[in-house]
């Protein structure tokens, strides 16, 4: 019966500490869409990456993407240099 009662209690507390953290998360990502501002990017290159394994050689390719902010900055994103 003490068992029950400390289980109960255990998935209560932490039930609590997932809304709570739950309800942070959405309240950040909603203040992030309301400050966040739109820009038209271009992909500039694609970046070869090369990986091996036991099955063989595999090449995967990302994207390097350059925009301008509204202040008039040119920024580029390259997946390994988050900002050039």
């Amino acid at each position: 019966m003490k068992t029950l009662i400390l289980v109960k209690y255990g998935f209560l507390i932490i039930g609590i500490g997932m809304l709570v953290g739950g309800l942070s998360w959405y309240q950040s990502v909603r203040t992030f869409v309301r400050e966040a501002s739109l820009a038209q990017g271009t992909v500039t290159d694609l970046v070869r990456s090369s990986s091996s394994s036991s099955s063989g050689n595999s090449s995967t390719y990302h994207p390097v993407v350059q925009y301008s902010t509204q202040s008039g900055e040119v920024v580029m994103i390259d997946r390994n240099n988050p900002k050039k």
